[in-house]
């Protein structure tokens, strides 16, 4: 048997390299979740950036603007084309602005840069207005994601008031900021559209969300749920289940400085999940193969040693039974040695039967058996022709092993057929020419799996059988010869 101490060494290693796997595999979905949260927070953060870029530059212009107007604010037609072109020339540079206006303090709009004429309406109801009129120290506002009443298009308004030289409030400029001025930005940092960002005000209102339509459906619902999170920090980032996907999303926001302004990011965790699922069966699999390795090499060792052991096993049983045939045949000569022959291989190997014949005839000629023992009980004297039969085999010095399917080989062999006989093992008997004179074989009903290591042992008794067989055919001539030579009475 394998040492213990092997069988030892391999449980032990099974256990090290799945433990190993199971560790690596967790270490891998935390490394997962980490870089989920690292890659919102680099998203909120270059968002942040540009959002203040943007907003920085809009501000700035506003405040150029504001200067200008403030120096001779009229209402007039002359005045009027005079800002909208003032208009016209600062959108030429900022792209992500769309529009530039002024009201007076009567909330009424007397200039644009979308139209000229300007059309004559009151502005005294949106939010980013009314804010200057109801908060008298307030100087820049962002308000709302709005509809523009001048084009129906969608915008963020930046408003700042405008005075005079005595510090007089003569009215408001506002710049609207398009939504889709974040757009680049999302396309360039995330090709694949997964990831979604969101500008958001104190409140929790969304004032821009790209892309849109698409990445992050259930957003709005989930920035509005730990809203009260985000107003606890300047930034963070959290993982929480969408409501309406039901998808865990990494989530990462920051609040701008000297702003009422929230920047989020989502990222869907199949993202990052996906990958991690393929590596961990990849591991899972190496793990498969290290401990089949394992288990195969066990096997095939236990497989050596059963061999050997059966092997040892055989030359034990060979060795007794020689023993045995030694003992109990040793004062025995001609057919008294052929019957104890055949008793003893038929109880020791356990077959149906055993059959010592001689050659009748040459080798082509038939057989008579001398000793035919059948399923415990001698069988009368048979003779039958060797064609076609396994004996045929055996006097040509051609393999006389069958294992199986001794039928299906030799069907013309009425003797089997009759006995139905299914496998074979025999060696010839020889003189001491070296002619066949004789068969020796065993023959069992059912498969024999040792038919080789059987005709190994025959092989070993053929040689005191020959000899035997010899003997015996010499006496009987003898007496055959002293019998037709008696004169008669």
């Amino acid at each position: 048997m394998l040492p213990r101490k092997f069988w030892i060494i391999s449980c032990v290693l099974s256990i090290l390299i799945a433990l190993i796997v199971a560790i690596e595999i967790k270490f891998s979905y935390d490394r997962m979740i980490a870089s989920g949260q690292a890659q919102t927070q680099l998203l909120t953060k270059s968002f942040q950036e540009r959002v203040v870029r943007i907003f920085d530059a809009t501000e700035d212009s506003l405040g150029d603007l504001s200067s200008e107007i403030s120096q001779d604010f009229q209402v007039s037609q002359e005045k009027e084309k005079q800002y909208h072109l003032l208009f016209r020339s600062k959108l030429t540079q900022l792209p992500f602005v769309s529009a530039f206006y002024v009201v007076n303090r009567r909330s009424l709009m007397i200039a644009n840069s979308s139209e000229y004429p300007t059309r004559s309406m009151s502005l005294a109801e949106r939010p980013h207005i009314r804010f200057h009129f109801e908060n008298p120290e307030s100087t820049v506002f962002i308000g709302e994601i709005s509809k523009s009443a001048v084009n129906g298009k969608m915008f963020i308004p930046v408003t700042k008031k405008i005075f005079n030289s005595k510090g007089d409030f003569i009215g408001i400029i506002g710049a609207a900021i398009s939504p889709d001025a974040f757009q680049g930005f999302i396309e360039d940092f995330d090709k694949t559209n997964a990831a979604s960002v969101a500008l958001l005000n104190k409140s929790g209102k969304i004032l821009a969300r790209l892309p849109k339509g698409q990445g992050l459906e259930g957003l709005d619902t989930l920035l509005s749920s730990p809203m009260h999170k985000m107003k606890e920090d300047v930034s963070g980032s959290f993982r929480e289940a969408s409501v309406i996907t039901g998808e865990n999303v990494f989530i990462s926001y920051t609040w701008i400085k000297n702003r009422p302004l929230l920047v989020s990011s989502g990222l869907p965790e199949s993202i990052l999940f996906s990958p991690w699922v393929i590596g961990s069966l990849l591991k899972l699999l190496v793990l498969g193969i290290a401990l089949s390795g394992i288990f195969g090499t066990g096997v095939f060792f236990h497989r050596q040693q059963s061999l050997q052991l059966q092997s040892l096993q055989s030359l034990k049983n060979s060795y007794l039974l020689l023993t045995n045939l030694l003992e109990r045949s040793s004062d025995k000569m001609g057919m008294a040695y052929f019957e104890c022959m055949s008793r003893i291989l038929s109880d020791s190997l356990g077959v149906s039967q055993v059959m010592i014949g001689e050659v009748i005839g040459g080798s082509h000629g038939k057989i008579r058996t001398l000793a035919y023992i059948s399923n415990g009980r001698f069988l009368p004297e048979v003779i039958y022709d060797l064609a076609h039969t396994p004996c045929e085999k055996v006097l040509l010095d051609e393999n006389g092993s069958f294992e199986n399917g001794l039928l299906q080989i030799f069907p013309k062999d009425p003797i089997l057929v009759e006995m139905n006989l299914q496998s074979y093992s025999g060696v010839p008997l020889k003189n001491s020419q070296g002619t066949a004179i004789g068969v020796f074989a065993i023959l069992d009903t059912k498969p024999m799996p040792e038919a080789a290591n059987h005709r190994e042992l025959l092989t070993v008794l053929a040689y005191r059988l020959g000899l035997e067989l010899m003997r015996y055919q010499s006496a009987r001539t003898i007496i055959l010869k002293t019998t037709s030579t008696k004169p008669a009475a």
